[in-house]
């Protein structure tokens, strides 16, 4: 055999010559090997090698002995290699060949790296600590290696130590803080790793718990020891007391991944091995199994040692959801355009992270679309999918997960969920009717934890000879055995419960995400089934394991188990009425809060099917969720408004009119000021004349008014609209009233716009509403604009952190335009506004609101001009004489964008600005905004100001 030679010492001794193990049987001989690589390229004596090769008592003709071992290791390794050289032997080797001597250089060289180029860092240690197998020079660590084996030993914490460290500038914060937490146990004195455990969960916003690791630390330390910890750990402590711990950059477009399991992974440690191995080198794998088979608890095992994202599809009731739930995932607000794909993809591109599709089969062909797409155009995204079928995309990698193959896996299983549950550890003699259990379950480990959560109440000889388990051996009838084998068991499990829990459970199939005890109440209870037993029942299913939870105080179904139920519920005759329940509990939920938060993924649910089934309740429940679409850009609700609106049987519904102008304020946010109008005057239309159901529609027309700079009618509309409306509604009276001083203030009637705007927090204040707390302060602050810039800028700042904390991205982004316009005004160089300026434009771009977008770069205009970039200023100018805003000459706000194109044109030259307007003129919305952002990069780069004026 020909080939290098390879030595591993970091473990078990490895020789290999060629990638070909070589066996070293004999232990002297490897005591021999293991003690002249640690002196590679130097002699080491006769006398040392005895020493070490018979640890210290040599046997009689010691001398002899050691030559021959040396001649049968000449013959395993070649004479060349082990040389004579007196006092003794000489191992002639390239250091590089011994992967202690390769790991040590990588980890110097990724230590050179770390604070420069993290990643980098990284992947280099990944590499030298992948090296390791075991103790170094395992089997002598003990004895004559211990020296060099505890040296290395000390390298290779240390080398877990950086690789955490480069992990968190990363924001690879769950797999550090799992690798930290291992290294803290294993090593409860060490400083380094400790205050890397306190920055990962400071990090990670959990401040509390790393104070807690200090003062732990600290109390090891002075009882143990009897010293203090290190000026660097305490200042470290006092950053984090303090806040001024420099952070990570923020982590965008991360779903949370489900917190760790709390019980342990049985039976799987060859499937994880594959996963493991399978997401280091492919961009999209596949856990293919039956329903109970263990995908998701799989994916949450090796997602919880990754920086992973979850989506969870189980709620996606149609494949159009799809991109709409892993948005919703990610915190993306939905984009006007409708195109949440592009949206996605774009949050998803700088992003890296191992993305966990759950759930996926029922929804399957729109899923491979978009992780085709993500993959394509997402260079660090790695996507880990779970589902009963491939997702057949090119690249995919597929990973079956079957049943438990080996008896002793599936018992263990059975025993320690029985133990998990409170029930009895087997005894010897329970062992073989475990065993049967679990082998006529197919070895599915839902069937088996099920199995389990039974024995706990009835005991073990009961649910063995139950007469339902003879059905899993009967073959093929209802389809795959293995599916038969679920329902099967479900059934079973069906069986067990008491009629108040059997009602439930069909009941709760009509929630598609999580619900709690309030939700179960309001929809399942009726005679049958009283309120006041729903609490005991749901409380008896999840501690069957029936129902998933408490998280919180929220529940949920797995999927196979509500597709189950729901079986159970249209056998029953149930479905249509329990749907029509659960549609009608949304609408007091949105009611009841008619500015969020809202389920999202329920109120979709309730859509789909009212629109489907039941006209009333579409309109009922589109009217309803008017406010909560329009302050959270939930575009999705206002066409589905517009849907409810023109269905057959919406005609005369006395609240088709507000969903009319739900669906008005939808085309207004699109930029579609024609339809807005159409679909408002249709609202009025049908109400009756001065219905409260009319007063949403006035205030549309007024919105569409004020940007067109019809001020008086604006004031006309809205005034209609605060006077039309019910008094208790506080959030269409409030936006009546501050819309009112908004077109009172850009009318120039600043007198007059002031006392408007404190009519309307006077309104907000009444509701204690956080959201309508935000938009008044918001109208406060406009209205205040040109005669208290000072005080405007106060209020408007509040209201942008206000509105951002609840999510309500409508009024963050029109606070956010007013603070940097604002600021432009008011600073001494306009081109410090201009990177406020990009972040608001790029807020309307990525949520889709097109109306907002063009007032943003109509206000940018003057910054522009301030900051040397004429040329820029008029092409955005000549673009907006096709957008559908505009104002009067004589407006406040027209007269400062007419100076400061004055100023343009001066600068730059009348034929010079002509041109540039005309450039301009015709423009793609898409394309002044590419201009816009290129004109700020260029007027905030390094050394930019008044040069711009050439361009």
């Amino acid at each position: 055999m020909s080939g290098a030679l390879e030595f591993g010492v970091l473990g078990a001794l490895e020789v290999r010559r060629g990638g070909e193990r070589l066996a070293m049987p004999g232990r002297a001989q490897r005591a021999l090997l293991c003690r002249l690589l640690l002196a590679a390229g130097h002699v080491v004596g006769a006398e040392e090698l005895i020493a070490a090769v018979w640890d210290g008592d040599p046997p009689d003709g010691a001398r002899h002995a050691l030559h021959t071992n040396v001649s049968r290791l000449r013959g395993r390794i070649g004479a060349g290699v082990l040389v004579t050289r007196s006092p003794g032997y000489l191992l002639v080797v390239d250091p590089g060949s011994v992967d202690a001597t390769r790991f040590e250089r990588e980890v110097r060289e990724a230590g050179a790296l770390l604070a420069r180029d993290p990643g980098a860092a990284a992947e280099k240690l990944e590499t030298a600590l992948a090296r390791w197998r075991g103790p170094a020079y395992a089997e002598f660590a003990d004895g004559f290696a211990r020296g060099a084996s505890v040296r290395l030993g000390e390298l290779r914490t240390a080398a877990e130590e950086s690789r955490c460290e480069a992990w968190l500038p990363l924001g690879r914060l769950d797999r550090a803080l799992g690798e930290l937490r291992e290294l803290t146990a294993a090593h409860p004195l060490r400083e380094r790793a400790h205050g890397l455990l306190m920055r990962a969960l400071y990090l990670a916003g959990r401040q509390s718990e790393a104070l807690e690791v200090h003062r732990s630390l600290g109390m090891r330390l002075r009882e143990e020891l009897g010293l203090e910890p290190s000026p660097e750990l305490e200042g470290l402590h006092g950053r984090i007391l303090r806040h001024t711990l420099p952070g990570a950059a923020p982590r965008t477009g991360t779903a949370p991944v489900p917190g760790r399991p709390l019980t342990a992974l049985v039976g799987r440690a060859d499937e994880l091995a594959g996963l493991t191995g399978l997401l280091d080198g492919a961009r999209i794998v596949t856990l293919v199994g039956p329903g109970g088979v263990g995908k998701t608890r799989l994916a949450r095992e090796v997602a919880g040692s990754r920086a992973a994202s979850w989506i969870d599809l189980a709620a996606a009731g149609d494949p159009a959801d799809v991109p709409r739930v892993f948005a919703d995932a990610f915190g993306l607000p939905e984009p006007v355009s409708g195109h949440v794909e592009e949206a996605l993809v774009e949050a998803l591109r700088p992003a890296r992270t191992l993305l966990v599709a759950d759930n996926c089969e029922h929804v399957l062909p729109a899923v491979a679309v978009l992780v085709e797409r993500i993959v394509q155009q997402c260079p660090s995204v790695t996507v880990l999918a779970t589902s009963r079928e491939l997702l057949a995309v090119p690249g995919e990698q597929v990973l079956a997960v079957p049943p438990l193959r080996e008896p002793s896996q599936a018992v263990a299983l059975f025993a320690e969920r029985l133990r998990a549950s409170g029930g009895p550890d087997l005894g010897p003699g329970d062992v073989p009717r475990a065993t049967a259990l679990c082998a006529r379950l197919d070895g599915l480990p839902l069937a088996i934890e099920l199995a389990a959560a039974r024995v706990r109440g009835l005991g073990l000889g009961a649910v063995v000879d139950r007469p339902a388990l003879d059905m899993l051996s009967g073959g093929w009838r209802t389809g795959g055995p293995r599916h038969r084998s679920l329902r099967t068991v479900l059934d079973w499990s069906f069986a067990l419960l008491d009629p108040s829990e059997q009602i439930l459970l069909r009941r709760l199939a009509v929630f598609s995400g999580r619900f709690g005890l309030a939700d179960a109440e309001a929809v399942c209870a009726d005679g049958l089934l009283p309120a006041g037993r729903i609490a005991v029942a749901l409380a008896g299913l999840a501690d069957k394991s029936m129902v998933a939870g408490p998280e919180g105080d929220r529940y949920r179904l797995l999927d196979t188990v509500r597709a189950y139920a729901a079986e159970l519920l249209a056998r029953h005759g149930e479905d249509l009425s329990l749907s029509a329940t659960h549609a009608r509990h949304q609408i007091a939920v949105a009611r009841r809060h008619p500015y969020g938060p809202l389920p999202v993924d329920e109120l979709r649910t309730a859509l789909r099917w009212s629109c489907a089934e039941d006209a009333g309740l579409a309109v009922e429940l589109a009217a309803a969720l008017t406010l909560y679409a329009l302050f959270h850009m939930r575009f999705e609700f206002q066409e589905w408004a517009a849907t409810a609106a023109e269905l057959p049987g919406a005609a005369g519904h006395p609240l088709r009119p507000a969903a009319l102008a739900s669906a008005a304020f939808g085309a207004w946010a699109r930029g579609d000021f024609g339809r807005a109008t159409a679909l408002a005057r249709r609202s009025l239309a049908d109400a009756p004349s001065g219905s409260p159901n009319s007063a949403a529609a006035l205030a549309v027309l007024g919105d569409v008014a004020v940007l067109e700079g019809r001020f008086a009618q604006a004031i006309g509309h809205y005034e209609g609209a605060a006077r039309q409306a019910c008094p208790d509604d506080l959030g269409l009276i409030c936006g009546a009233l501050g819309g009112k001083a908004i077109a009172l203030a850009y009318r120039g009637d600043l007198e007059a716009a002031e006392p408007a705007a404190d009519d309307c927090r006077a309104v907000a204040d009444k509701s204690g509403e956080p959201a309508l707390t935000a938009l008044a302060l918001y109208y406060a602050g406009e209205a205040r604009m040109h005669r208290d810039p000072v005080r405007a800028l106060e209020l408007l700042e509040e209201a942008r952190r206000t509105a951002g904390a609840l999510g309500a991205h409508f009024i963050a982004g029109i606070a956010t335009v007013s603070v940097v316009t604002l600021r432009g005004r008011t600073g001494d160089d306009p081109a410090t506004a201009l990177p406020a300026y990009r972040d608001a434009i790029e807020h309307w771009r990525r949520v889709g609101n097109r109306t907002q977008q063009w007032v943003t770069l109509r206000n940018l205009i003057p910054l522009l001009v301030g900051a040397g970039l004429e040329g820029a200023a008029c092409e955005l100018d000549g673009a907006l004489e096709s957008a559908p805003v505009g104002f009067p000459a004589d407006a406040p706000e027209a007269v400062q964008l007419l100076k400061a194109l004055a100023a343009a044109r001066e600068r730059l030259g009348a034929d010079a600005a002509r041109r540039a307007r005309e450039r301009g003129a015709g423009r793609s919305l898409d394309d002044l905004v590419g201009l816009a952002l290129t004109a700020i990069a260029e007027a905030t780069r390094p050394g930019a100001g008044q040069a711009g004026s050439s361009r």
